[in-house]
Order: C-alpha cells, then structure tokens, then sequence
C-alpha cells in the first residue's frame, strides 16, 4: 500500500499534462465502456476521499478544467437515475437556486425537458407569494444577463436611427431586444446557436453541452410560440451582424414599416 507516499507537486502536474484530453484512458468512455466499469470503492476509500475533499475549495482554473474534461460527455440514463435519487430531498440555497436558474436559461434547456416540466405543473396552483417573487424576478430578469458584443452592436444602430428599444424582455426565450410593439429580436451567436455551416445535427455545442439538433429544435419551438402570440420574430447570425449590424437593423425598420401599413 501507499497510503503514506505523497507525490511531489511536479509530479502531479507532470501526470496531469501526460494524461490530460485524449490520452485520458476515460477520455469519451461511459458506462460498460469505461475501464472503471463495475468496480466499486470500499467503505474506507469513500471515507478517505471525503475527508480529503471536505471544505476544500476549487479554484477557478481548476473548475474550468474540469468544466473542459466533462464537455461532451453524455451521461446514461442509469446515470442520470442516480443522480437525481442521490439529490432527492437535498434543499438548495436561495443563492444557488438563482444561479441554476439563471445558468439553465442562458445555455437553453432542451424542449423535451420544458415539455416535461410543462406536463408536471399542468392543474397545479401557485400560491400568492410564489406569484409575486415571479413577478420581481421578472421585472429585474434584464439586470441578470450582460449584453454581448452582436447585442450592442445592434442596439448602437438602433440607437443611431433613433428607434426605441427594451432589452431581454420577460417573454418566452428571452429576445435580446424589443421594439414596442411587438417585434422581437435575436443576436444568435454562431456557437451558442450552432451555426449550420459549423456544426452537424449530431455535433455537441461547447459549453451548452446539447446536440446541435436539440438547440435548432429549441430556438424553433421559441420562434413558433412567438409567432402564435402574434409577436414578429427575427433572428440574426452573429456572422452577419459582424460583416454589417446596419443591414440587419435595415430589416427590422423594414418589419416597422410592414407594421404601420
């Protein structure tokens, strides 16, 4: 046994390195793929790790490693079973709460889950004090999220034509900028959104770790729900708002135009 050796911090990093993306041997192995499969860690080892682990605090660097290693990764449904068995009961912070909320709707949840979600909360009534904390939430929804850079480059020309604007308004998908009186915008970043011409239906999308397909379906299904409510919709590729912000904000003073006539 080796429980008493240390490894030296040059040592680590060494591994670390010699190991790290596809020279991991559980690099993109899950399940009965995995070389880890149907082992299991004694009573004492999980007590070890605990206690090794316990008040331990990851640094930024770290995270955003291990966000990387995981990117990609698709979890099986026995899997996912036991993660949310493992999480039953478990009560979050207020503060975490927020942060998952606010996580989940940037990166897009996939339509199955909403639909899902949807059926779940179908008949149920919500209490007078959950209605009002929906109703701040919504009214400070725009503080939460930081216009990117297609976002002000549009909202700039708007500006400069003197059309009047609101942004992220509470309505389903969140568009990044509305025109009074119904027309809503997207600035579609080319990776968030998975551009067609960089991604296939299967490809994985960094960062929002979904199927390319998945994120098309979401954007669809938000685009459709809009145009049923009567609202009009438009979406701009961050390419193209990139190579001339003006022609798209000539479009939207074209859908104004459409409107008043």
């Amino acid at each position: 046994m080796m429980t008493k050796y240390k490894h030296t911090n040059t040592w680590k990093s060494n591994m670390s390195v010699k190991l790290s993306g596809k020279n991991n041997p559980m690099y993109g192995k899950t399940g009965e793929r995995s070389p880890r499969f149907g082992r299991h860690q004694s009573e004492h080892q999980k007590d070890v790790a605990s206690k090794t682990h316990k008040n331990k605090v990851v640094s930024k660097e770290t995270r955003e490693k291990m966000r990387v290693a995981k990117s990609g990764i698709i979890q099986s449904d026995k899997t996912k079973l036991k993660r949310r068995l493992a999480l039953k009961g478990q009560k979050r912070t207020a503060q975490t709460k927020e942060k998952q909320s606010i996580r989940a709707f940037a990166r897009g949840t996939p339509w199955s889950w909403i639909n899902a979600a949807r059926k779940a909360n179908t008949g149920r009534k919500l209490s007078d004090e959950h209605k009002r904390k929906m109703r701040i939430w919504k009214a400070n929804v725009a503080d939460k999220f930081k216009d990117t850079k297609i976002e002000l480059a549009l909202q700039q020309e708007l500006t400069k034509r003197n059309i009047q604007f609101k942004k992220h308004v509470p309505l389903i998908g969140q568009p990044d900028i509305f025109v009074e009186p119904n027309i809503c915008i997207f600035a579609d970043g080319d990776m968030y959104h998975a551009h067609p011409d960089k991604y296939k239906a299967d490809d994985i999308v960094p960062k929002i770790n979904m199927f390319a397909k998945d994120k098309w379906e979401y954007d669809k299904n938000i685009t459709n729900i809009l145009l049923e409510q009567n609202y009009k919709v438009l979406r701009f590729w961050e390419r193209d708002i990139n190579k001339s912000a003006g022609s798209a904000c000539d479009s939207i003073e074209n859908t104004m135009r459409e409107k008043n006539e």
